[in-house]
């Protein structure tokens, strides 16, 4: 087998392919396509796909929610935003992009090109409400090959919030939203900005001072909620009968603890009780079963304990934003910059 490999490889050498030396007809070439260069090109001038957000598509959502307003993109899913973690208390009130729902850790967030403080301990995952919306000029995602040029942490990609450098005059803005369904989401946003440039054109001093607030929506507050769980299946026989071994209802929860007290709650006699003046009363009945403490009932009661009462859909917050940024072209190639930022964030989860 070596002595037929290298005949073969010595017959190769020994016969040259030679180049056609025939015309080629120019107008009967449709595309020229190259499929390799040895071109030498640098990872940062690499075409990349990039989705741009400008400053008067952010203004037309009519919320602080920065992580919300970028939830609308395909690419960004919503599980990071300040809905998405109603149900955490260590990231209550946080708003983190999370590009392809691979996690908010592994998609960097970036302030005019540079890394910015994560929004929680542990985490590189940065809270976009602390990025003033007032002096945002346009973000940038980039969805793909960005972990080549930024690292690890940008597998998924990067999104870019580029701020404004050469604000000149000073700007008061105020606006609230409220639905119209009765459900109580309101927000409202004050905010003055302040820039000067200096007469060269080389330097820009801005200051920015914001309060805004968003208010508390409880489940029970939704049209669609209806305290939904599952009960086991009452015609369910096993595992192999094709039966479903629970279903999805609404109204499930526990007679058992309500904030009145319960009298005889794990049964042994007759459940009782309270009204809120402090009367006795029987306790309903659960229709089928959840688990031991849980059930299902044909509506809902208030002596009965459901979950969802007690959950908000969207927390209670109040955001003071001061920040400040400055910059200073020494040459043509040389820029002097800093910014200065203090967020305080109030939340009620």
């Amino acid at each position: 087998m070596r002595n037929a490999a290298l005949v073969g490889l010595v017959g190769s050498l020994a016969y040259p392919v030679l180049a056609q030396e025939t015309p080629v007809d120019e107008e009967s070439v449709e595309k020229i396509k190259v499929t390799g260069s040895r071109i030498k090109r640098t990872e940062l001038s690499t075409p990349a796909p990039i989705v741009s957000v400008s400053a008067e598509e952010i203004k037309r959502f009519g919320t602080p929610d920065l992580g919300s307003i970028l939830a609308e993109l395909p690419a960004i899913a919503a599980g990071s935003t300040l809905i998405g973690n109603n149900n955490s208390n260590a990231n209550a009130g946080l708003s983190s992009p999370d590009l392809r729902s691979l996690g908010e850790n592994r998609t960097l967030t970036l302030v005019n090109g540079k890394r910015h403080v994560a929004g929680s301990p542990f985490s590189n995952a940065v809270d976009t409400g602390s990025i003033p919306a007032a002096m945002i000029e346009r973000i940038e995602v980039i969805t793909g090959g960005a972990s080549a040029i930024y690292g690890s942490d940008a597998v998924s990609g990067v999104i870019n919030v580029i701020l404004r450098d050469d604000y000149e005059g000073l700007e008061f803005r105020f606006d609230g939203t409220t639905d119209l369904e009765g459900v109580g989401n309101r927000t409202n946003n004050f905010s003055a900005l302040y820039g000067h440039t200096t007469d060269d054109g080389k330097g820009n001093i801005t200051f920015f001072a914001e309060k805004n607030n968003i208010n508390q929506v409880m489940e029970p507050d939704l049209q669609q909620a209806a305290a939904w769980g599952t009960i086991v299946n009452p015609l369910d026989t096993g595992e192999n009968d094709g039966i479903a071994d629970r279903l999805r209802v609404p109204f499930v929860g526990s007679e058992m603890i309500n904030q009145f007290g319960v009298i005889n709650p794990f049964g042994g006699g007759p459940r009782i009780t309270f009204m809120p003046d402090g009367s006795p009363m029987d306790q309903v009945s659960r229709l089928e079963n959840n688990s031991f403490a849980f059930g299902s009932f044909d509506q809902r009661y208030d002596s009965v304990f459901f979950g969802e009462d007690y959950v908000n859909y969207i927390p209670d917050q109040e955001t003071v934003t001061l920040a400040s940024t400055f910059r200073y072209d020494i040459t043509d190639n040389i820029r002097f910059y800093g910014d200065v930022k203090h967020v305080d964030k109030k939340i009620e989860q």
